[in-house]
């Protein structure tokens, strides 16, 4: 005698459907976003000239992006959460959240990867490679602190201070954060800038994704 409840049950196939449907829809809102924010830099990169201040105007028209970067880790944190499909109101909360945190952050450390790569364009090759090597370091605070101030609410120097430890507590988080840097430079320059910018929101769910350990060591060690 068969049970009632043996029969298959069609909620698993619907649910795999929901789950799929779900990310692209969450993947195609926060791209809208990423591209939204990058219009004024693409702008400002294709019109302004080259020079000091072309270089500082860019970085001004750059500050969109740095919201809009830990906006959209915040919405992809959200994920698979429960509740309903809301990743437009889920990015709003990440902006409300982040937004000057993440510009104390970042507009320092823009500024400071502008002057590095504008003086390594005039330096031997040795400078050159100390000064690249350097701004590599910055980029990689800059972005694993938008991690953190995308999932928590501390201030600026203490998220700094977190950025600096995890990178060196959690080396295989930092190694993939490195691997996703070079990926996207990689494909901005032997391809086109519009390959890392079209493929943002996914780039960005692969790095929540990596970043993983060092939410989970922050929330261990520093969350009450």
């Amino acid at each position: 005698m068969t049970h009632p409840d043996a029969s298959p049950s069609p909620r698993r196939p619907l649910a795999a459907v929901t789950v799929i449907t779900e990310g692209v829809y969450r993947a195609l809102v926060i791209e809208a976003l990423l591209v939204l924010a990058a219009v004024p830099a693409l702008l400002a990169s294709s019109l302004l000239p080259a020079g000091p201040l072309g270089t500082a105007l860019l970085v001004l028209a750059a500050l969109p992006l740095l919201p809009a970067h830990a906006a959209a880790l915040h919405a992809w944190s959200r994920r698979g959460t429960g509740g309903d499909l809301t990743p437009a109101a889920d990015l709003l909360r990440g902006l409300r959240l982040s937004t000057a945190d993440s510009l104390r952050l970042g507009l320092p450390a823009l500024v400071l990867l502008a002057a590095l790569t504008t003086v390594a364009t005039t330096a031997t090759s040795l400078q050159r490679g100390v000064l690249l090597a350097a701004a590599g370091v910055l980029a990689l605070l800059l972005a694993r602190g938008l991690t953190i101030l995308a999932r928590f609410r501390f201030r600026t120097v203490d998220v700094l201070r977190l950025a600096v430890h995890t990178l060196l507590a959690r080396p295989l988080a930092t190694l993939a954060l490195l691997s996703l840097g070079i990926l996207t430079v990689g494909s901005a320059v032997l391809v086109g800038a519009f390959v890392p910018l079209l493929c943002g929101s996914l780039l960005l769910l692969a790095l929540s994704r990596s970043e993983a350990p060092v939410v989970a060591l922050v929330e261990e060690r520093f969350v009450a």
